[in-house]
């Protein structure tokens, strides 16, 4: 067998691809992905499965909502679910998530004359802040934001009225995918636009105008929004402080959460310096500069918190190491000398998600007996009051109960139906009393307040037993059914309230 050095380098597509399975083998070793978030949006497929199977539990409760722009992930959620179990259709479309990122990212590297080698660098970052936060809808349409770049590219070159129209159909798709990708993905399309046609401002307008599409549908989400009256703060903005969003560009490139820092910092060292090892030039095209500049500039500036949405700037961490390699020329001189080098680190990345994927999976069995002693069809509190794990820095089990709601059936609170946002919302005569805020502090639940007698079970997760302190005069009203581990799981009692 002849050996050559593209063998080791990233022009090797074999390797390439192999490389995205490593990157998808953690997921697979764990029966539950670490996503805050993740376990109310499958929640929120189960019912609309239900909706529709006219179970009246939760037709009684909950009501679709088309116009959301969480619509797409959700749907296509739901579809798969059509044909194998929920928790194997979420792992399947979040390895296709992981997949496709690197290789669009790749291919637009390409278009933009930059060079597409870097994608082995990408592969990291698809495990960002908004992985681990599980927001499921912003995730799945990520794939489709770096898409309408691609189409933007191909309208600059090729302007037609039908492609024009196309990006309009496009932009308002998109609308309904997630609102943020749409934002900032068009965003970097008009800068590119702006960058590559600011010499001829006529021409600039009439090639912007298809994006400006969905404008109307963002105000009525937004009006809609407003008057709902369900958000997850109190204020309107928030900011945050500025070292968070410093430390963030060193922790999010690298695809870890914090956890595990030295190797957070070795990966994004690794990203930066690639393209100086390597012998790359800063690119002198004014398109890509304007993309770049603006897609970090929405990093540093853009509200942690705005109009009852969290978790805002932070979302936009999967893109920075595509906003870096956007700088820089594909070197003159082909050399695969520190190929190596990025290969290396993006296996010690994939080793170190493996092994703590792997170690959350044994962290997590003590759940799946609680579940299985749960009966379907039911109605359950989720009371998490040690939310965090050992592997991850997030508060990854925070929503974990409501695993229960879609492996079987039943309806948890705190529940993701309680936004206006979701396609299966609580109706508004039943929006129950029992707010995302016990998710952080299920110590402040109160019986009467929070509507303690609709709830057949209690789940909650504690080192001790912490029940006296969460039910307090009521401690009586419910009864322990079992202890597995962290879980402990309460059931109301029949007793004279």
């Amino acid at each position: 067998m002849n050996f050559s050095q593209t063998d080791l380098s990233f022009e090797n597509e074999r390797l390439f691809y192999f490389a995205l399975l490593l990157a998808v083998a953690p997921l697979w070793l764990a029966e539950y992905p670490p996503g805050i978030d993740m376990p109310g949006h499958v929640a929120t497929v189960t019912a609309v499965s239900e909706i529709w199977r006219n179970n009246p539990l939760f037709t009684e409760l909950f009501e679709l909502n088309w116009f959301t722009p969480y619509l797409t992930g959700t749907l296509i959620l739901y579809l798969l679910t059509l044909a194998m179990p929920v928790g194997i259709a979420v792992k399947l479309i979040l390895s296709l998530i992981i997949i496709a990122i690197p290789i669009l990212s790749g291919r637009l590297l390409e278009a933009l004359n930059g060079d597409p080698r870097w994608k082995w660098l990408i592969i990291p970052s698809t495990y960002s802040f908004a992985f681990y936060w599980g927001f499921f809808p912003f995730l799945a349409a990520v794939p489709l934001g770096l898409i309408l770049i691609l189409l933007t590219i191909r309208f600059s070159r090729e302007p037609t009225i039908v492609m024009g129209f196309g990006i309009a159909a496009y932009t308002m798709g998109l609308f309904f995918s997630h609102l943020l990708v749409l934002g900032f993905s068009s965003i970097l399309a008009l800068a590119w636009l702006a960058g590559k046609n600011y010499r001829n401002i006529r021409r600039l307008v009439v090639l912007r105008s298809p994006y400006t599409a969905p404008l109307p549908l963002i105000g009525l989400w937004l009006a809609g929004t407003q008057s709902s009256g369900t958000y997850v703060g109190t204020n309107l903005f928030s900011f945050g402080p500025l070292s968070l969003r410093l430390q963030e560009l060193v922790v999010q490139p690298s695809g870890l959460d914090g956890k595990f820092y030295a190797v957070s910092l070795i990966v994004t060292t690794v990203i930066v310096g690639m393209p100086f090892l390597t012998g790359a030039k800063l690119t002198k095209k004014p398109e890509r500069w304007m993309m770049s500049i603006c897609g970090f500039g929405i990093f540093m500036v853009f509200p942690a918190y705005a109009v009852g949405t969290a978790f805002l700037y932070q979302r936009f961490g999967l893109y920075l190491p595509l906003l870096w390699f956007l700088l820089w020329d594909k070197p003159t001189v082909v050399s695969n000398r520190w190929h190596w080098l990025g290969m290396a680190t993006v296996v010690l990345w994939a080793t170190t998600n493996t092994m703590r994927f792997a170690a959350f999976d044994i962290e997590t069995r003590d759940f799946d007996k609680i579940i299985a002693v749960m009966e379907p069809g039911k109605r359950a509190a989720g009371m998490v009051a040690a939310i965090n794990s050992e592997q991850f820095s997030y508060p990854v089990f925070m929503h974990f109960p409501s695993w229960y709601q879609a492996q079987k059936g039943g309806v948890v609170d705190f529940n993701f139906g309680s936004f206006y946002g979701t396609l299966a919302r609580y109706k508004d005569s039943k929006q129950p009393p029992y707010g995302s805020g016990l998710g952080w502090n299920p110590g402040a639940f109160r019986w009467e307040a929070n509507d303690g007698d609709t709830y057949d079970y209690f789940v909650i997760r504690a080192g001790i037993d912490v029940s006296a302190g969460i039910f307090k005069e009521h401690r009586p009203n419910v009864e322990l059914v079992v202890r597995e581990g962290w879980w402990w799981l309460y059931k109301k009692t029949d007793e004279d309230r």
